[in-house]
């Protein structure tokens, strides 16, 4: 328990929608661990656990009021606001409430040494205690990370109280949420930070995991769900790229596995209608098949994809350009794309920069004259 963990904060109107935004169950569990940590114990001296298994079968505001206006009537701490706080975010993962998600990469080069590998291995408590350190230098803060039950993920909360109120519970503007995937360079930001805090925030993290810098990436989607499945897919490019996309061979030591085929769908039923049709060669069928799991089995759901084209046009003088944007929209983009594939509609052979924007999940890509893709801000990091 730190210091920071014992900030007091007095119960007003705000902590009690705090309280009520969770189920009875959820606040059950968070105060049973109250009871168990001395330093968090209720305030009221004949406080025992035992009557909050008795309510059990009551309503949740009988919970709430007790928690308020009897064992911590003098308020609670910032440790126990941080847990419930973060309880109902890891509940509700996709909550209206946090619109918006960044995908933050970090970028090795050690300020101390440039050769210095960066370090993506630490521990959930290790991580809180070196960024609530650094915060604590600059601002009267409180840090406090978690472990999803159901995604291997770390999330943080570090909430900054303002100077002329230090014992109010500071305001959803001056919250920030972070998710870190362990063992890996990315982290999410949900929301918008505050801009005189932005800076320190970065620093921290850049601190704590012994990076050269942080750079915002571009992605298709704003649900937390779907950007897991776009940050997996980053993890399992490069030389491990055929086996992301299930392009491997079958064990030929395993005599009783089936081999996998494509599922063909079975246009017509009839013996007539199966006459009529003209075939198409198996080879192009194949070939497209092929071509739409170049994109990859399951592809993230990208709902906008915008193409800025840079291109001369037919018959223009050379050194002329013409540009030209596509935006393409949908529950799944790649999705569609693959089924125009399989359906003969898109020609083949598919662009090679189409198959590196459905495995790296951007929404916004550029085609220059020579046809070379690249993303936005690529600029940026050559220079």
């Amino acid at each position: 328990m730190t210091r920071e963990d014992l900030y007091k904060v007095t119960t007003d109107a705000r902590v009690e929608r705090l309280l009520r935004r969770l189920t009875r169950d959820d606040l059950l569990e968070i105060i049973q661990r109250w009871f168990n940590q001395p330093d968090l114990k209720p305030d009221s001296s004949d406080a025992s656990w035992e009557i909050y298994q008795e309510m059990q079968q009551k309503h949740k505001y009988k919970v709430i009021d007790r928690v308020l206006k009897v064992d911590w009537v003098n308020g609670l701490r910032a440790l126990q606001i941080a847990q419930l706080d973060l309880k109902f975010k890891l509940d509700a993962i996709d909550h209206p409430n946090v619109k918006r998600w960044q995908l933050w990469r970090l970028k090795p080069g050690s300020l101390v040494n440039n050769d210095t590998p960066m370090q993506l291995a630490l521990s959930l408590s290790k991580l809180e205690d070196h960024v609530q350190l650094y915060l604590s230098s600059f601002f009267r803060c409180h840090v406090y990370c978690a472990r999803h039950p159901k995604h291997h993920t770390y999330w943080m909360r570090i909430s900054f109280f303002e100077t002329s109120s230090p014992d109010v519970m500071p305001l959803t503007t001056s919250n920030v949420y972070l998710i870190y995937y362990p063992m890996t360079e990315y982290i999410l930001c949900g929301g918008t930070i505050r801009k005189n805090i932005y800076t320190y925030v970065v620093q921290a993290l850049v601190s704590a995991f012994d990076a050269g810098s942080i750079k915002d990436e571009k992605l298709g989607s704003k649900k937390l769900e779907e950007l897991n499945r776009v940050i997996d897919g980053k993890e399992s490019l490069g030389i491990f790229d055929t086996y992301a996309k299930n392009q491997v061979d079958p064990n030929p030591l395993d005599i009783h596995q089936k081999v996998i085929k494509p599922d063909m769908p079975a246009y017509v039923s009839t013996a007539e209608e199966k006459r009529r049709i003209v075939p198409v060669d198996r080879n192009t069928i194949n070939a497209r098949y092929e071509q739409a799991n170049a994109l990859g089995i399951d592809p993230p759901a990208i709902e906008s994809l915008s193409i800025q084209i840079t291109m001369p046009p037919y018959l223009a003088p050379e050194g002329e350009d013409m540009t030209a944007k596509i935006t393409l929209k949908g529950d799944n983009v790649m999705k569609g794309i693959q089924e125009l594939i399989t359906c003969g509609i898109m020609k083949l052979p598919l662009p090679e920069w189409l198959p590196e924007v459905a495995a790296a999940g951007i929404n916004k890509v550029f085609l220059t004259r020579d046809g070379i893709f690249r993303q936005e801000g690529d600029d940026d990091e050559e220079e």
